[in-house]
């Protein structure tokens, strides 16, 4: 059986992706994981889940503990975004300034000189970079996965060069690359576009096992809509949402499921935090079969957050759809295409509360079709899901190990 190294620059319990993939491969390819964890808090959360996968697994740190390689880390970022514009096309350069995780991933993995391994798997913006090194170094092939257009997400600091940074170390990173996946027809569209293609570039959705759902439940009185994320703060729709249902409630209950901003709840009219159901975060599976209480789910995307949401469809839009529910979404170029495959999934409308309250609206006047549709769209959804959308990565993957 060939060995397989995941190498992921971030948590294993906040990378829904990387569980998926991971699991539908153990079972092929003996494997292990090197990872980058952002907290204590996730780190104990990344052991049970490793426990639960039975995955041999190196964790490093990003804090300050151990100082040692946190010191050394943080001394070759800053040095390397003080030099990055004398030295914009030195590869080793642009990682380091670009993002601290290569940094942290790329010094363990260099004393890594053994033939342990057959196969290289890197998850995040992080990960390219070491695992491109540990490549050439152990000359083995490695696959990336791109779940979003990292170019095109919110960049916090040195805009202009942090962006080129990004696209630099793609094109000049991923024609090496033995396979790319990507998350979504977009952001395949979007990487061949930038790098002028690739011999070996699959899509594999972010979809979820089918057993994690349930058959929609019949259901009566108000039409029932949902919304769900990990945190429930600004920038994600929600304030347009809030101003579109204030006149709606005789029509139509509202939930809404993730770890609420403190903050962001001290901004809220109180006949919203009256009228709304506010739920904590939920275990995916258990979330995932909560949804069978509802009819219509919300993905409020929003163009002006960065422009990979332009590209990407996001893990709830996929578990609306693999519910049965029917879907309420903005207008974002990968939400409309999505829906367009198939209309009975859903309907579009533009960002803005005045829009979402119109198509609310329709949807309140056309409840009872919407609830008679709920188990064909249920059963039509099993095509979505993780087993069935990874048939050609699990194929890929193990030709990738025959051929190497």
């Amino acid at each position: 059986m060939k060995s397989l190294l995941f190498i992921l620059s971030g948590n294993l319990s906040t990378t829904p992706r990387a569980q998926k993939i991971i699991n539908l491969l153990k079972d092929d390819f003996i494997c292990d994981i090197a990872l980058v964890s952002r907290s204590p808090a996730w780190k104990d959360k990344d052991k049970l889940l490793l426990a639960e996968l039975s995955l041999s697994a190196i964790s490093l740190s990003l804090g300050r503990k151990p100082f040692v390689p946190w010191f050394i880390a943080t001394v070759k970022e800053k040095l390397s975004s003080f030099i990055y514009p004398l030295f914009s096309k030195n590869i080793d350069i642009a990682a380091f300034a670009s993002n601290k995780s290569s940094i942290i991933l790329g010094d363990f993995l260099k004393k890594q000189n053994n033939g342990k391994y057959d196969l290289i798997l890197g998850f995040g913006a992080g990960a390219l970079y070491p695992s491109w090194k540990l490549s050439c170094k152990l000359g083995i092939p490695f696959a990336f996965d791109i779940e979003d257009y990292h170019p095109g997400e919110l960049i916090r600091k040195d805009v202009k060069n942090e962006r080129k940074r990004r696209e630099f170390l793609l094109k000049r990173l991923l024609p090496f690359v033995s396979m790319i996946i990507s998350s979504s027809p977009m952001i395949a569209d979007k990487i061949n576009e930038l790098i002028g293609g690739h011999r070996n570039h699959i899509v594999t959705l972010n979809s979820f096992p089918s057993d994690e759902f349930k058959a929609p439940e019949r259901k009566e009185g108000k039409l029932k809509l949902v919304w769900f994320s990990q945190k429930v703060t600004f920038g994600r729709g929600l304030e347009m949402l809030f101003e579109a249902v204030k006149d709606s409630f005789a029509d139509i209950s509202l939930t809404i499921i993730g770890e609420m901003d403190l903050l962001f709840k001290s901004t809220l009219n109180p006949e919203i935090i009256e009228n709304v159901t506010f739920l904590p975060s939920i275990p995916q599976k258990k979330l995932h079969s909560s949804l069978a209480e509802f009819d219509v789910g919300l993905a409020l995307e929003l163009d002006s957050a960065d422009e990979n949401r332009h590209y990407c469809l996001t893990n709830k839009i996929l578990a609306y759809a693999q519910a049965g529910l029917y879907i309420l979404a903005t207008d974002t170029p990968a939400q409309k295409l999505f829906i367009q495959e198939d209309s009975k999934r859903g309907i579009i409308c533009r960002q803005s509360s005045e829009n979402i309250a119109e198509a609310l609206k329709i949807l309140v006047e056309a409840k009872e079709r919407v609830r008679a549709n709920a188990y064909d769209r249920y059963m039509k959804a099993k095509n979505l899901s993780c087993e069935n959308n990874s048939i050609e990565l699990n194929k890929a993957f193990m030709d990738l190990g025959k051929a190497e």
